[in-house]
């Protein structure tokens, strides 16, 4: 809710918290606070608190002081220093200290200078200059994959919009104001009134949100991001929290609609990111990182893709077949319950992928692979390995023969799947992921 800016930013908001004029500002320009932090001038202020310029003496450097109004809740500002304290990631402010002073909790932390995307976004609207495609995803992708780092730490922010998002220096995209992080095992003590309405999931409101949640709050925030990104508007004009109770999806101008350049994979994307079933959300950020990746791609006009998914447990066929629907709509889909079966339907129709599970019996998924290279059949096809354990001989021989797309059969099965479906079909580029996901 505060914005780090290099000039002040004074937007109203939208917090229930008293508005407080300059003449209470927390701090005055000349205050040293613990004897080491000087106050230069005000950066910006939001509904919880203000955000100084600081020059601290002892080592030299300028310094981001952030505190909270006179009668704002302390706990947040403590919590917030200790959720951004936890990492160090690009993405995200680094906390130096905290500290009192004439009673006023306060935070150190690393002075951002840059712009806010809600700025951006105003500004870009109004010059009719909207982001392209590729410079979108760029900034999506980036906040996706700060939000991964924290939902990996089981945390969720519960607050992304852009106005809490910094344009750095040296590309960096910084995602600010940790103020209602809370562990994703303690969704139920969410504070409800505050945040914005128009970025707040709907199921926020009225509803008790259970463990694991609260990444999914954070996913539909981004996509109303994005949206905006793209639109120069949010999906939803809500504009207070009762209204968030009659919202529905057909209310949502189709995002096509208003750009049309924009490619059928990054509509469907954000599209799901929006669904007001938390259900039908991606199921983690990192999933939508990996669509992200390749979302710019040129929609493709030919055929519907083939997928051929070869398994012997037929649960699990029907289970793959669900994933591959969600990713890929509008794909045909074939089965094959052993190695021969998948031969005779590859001889008749080369599919563009190929799931397989490995361990089949009679002929192995190894050996299917060697068939199809010794006769040449479907030179073109990607192949995924589905298995619950492949041995290190079957690993390097796979390799060897150009497989490079591995999925274990575990309770990630679907998360896995869908970011692998997405690269392979043409949603995805071929980049490996980001090293913060390679953990």
């Amino acid at each position: 809710m505060v914005r780090i800016t290099e000039a002040a930013i004074r937007r109203p908001s939208l917090v229930s918290i008293p508005p407080v004029g300059p003449e209470r500002d927390v701090f005055r320009t000349g205050d040293m606070l613990s004897g080491i932090y000087e106050i230069r001038e005000e950066l910006g202020s939001g509904g919880m608190g203000q955000v100084f310029e600081a020059y601290d003496h002892s080592l030299e450097r300028r310094v981001a002081i952030k505190a909270a109004w006179p009668g704002a809740e302390s706990q947040r500002l403590c919590r917030e220093a200790k959720a951004l304290a936890a990492f160090q990631h690009r993405g995200l402010t680094t906390v130096y200290s905290i500290g009192t002073h004439n009673e006023h909790d306060y935070i150190v932390m690393e002075r951002m200078c840059g712009v806010t995307l809600a700025d951006d976004i105003e500004y870009r609207h109004g010059s009719q200059t909207p982001y392209s495609v590729g410079d979108a995803i760029k900034v999506l992708g980036a906040i996706a994959e700060v939000l991964n780092v924290v939902h990996d730490a089981g945390l969720a922010h519960l607050d992304v919009k852009p106005g809490n998002i910094i344009l750095a220096s040296e590309n960096r995209v910084v995602l600010l104001d940790f103020g209602l992080v809370l562990p994703e095992f303690d969704m139920a003590e969410q504070a409800r009134v505050a945040g914005t309405p128009r970025y707040m999931a709907p199921e926020v409101v009225g509803e008790f949100l259970g463990p694991g949640a609260g990444r999914f709050v954070d996913i539909y925030s981004l996509g109303v991001t994005a949206y905006e990104m793209l639109c120069g508007r949010v999906p939803y004009p809500v504009r207070n929290f009762s209204q968030l109770f009659e919202v529905e999806e057909d209310q949502r101008p189709p995002l096509r609609s208003l750009r049309p350049d924009v490619p059928a994979a990054l509509d469907r994307l954000v599209s799901e990111m929006l669904s007001l079933d938390p259900g039908l959300r991606p199921p983690s950020t990192e999933a939508v990182l990996w669509q992200l990746r390749g979302a710019d791609l040129p929609d493709r006009q030919s055929e519907p893709a083939e997928l051929l998914i070869v398994d012997a447990d037929a649960g699990q066929r029907r289970l793959i077949a669900d994933t591959a629907k969600r990713v890929m709509p509008g794909a045909v889909i074939r089965t094959a319950e052993s190695g021969e079966a998948a031969l005779a339907a590859i001889r008749e129709t080369a599919p563009d992928i190929m799931l397989l599970d490995i361990s089949l019996p009679k002929m192995s998924g190894v050996e299917l692979c060697m068939c199809m290279l010794g006769e040449g059949l479907a030179p073109d096809c990607t192949i995924v390995s589905v298995t619950a354990a492949a041995g290190a001989d079957d690993d390097k021989l796979l390799r060897q023969l150009g497989i490079r797309h591995f999925v274990g059969k575990s309770s990630r099965l679907d998360t896995e799947l869908r970011c692998v479906l997405a690269q392979v079909s043409g949603r995805q580029s071929d980049s490996p992921p980001s090293p913060a996901l390679l953990r």
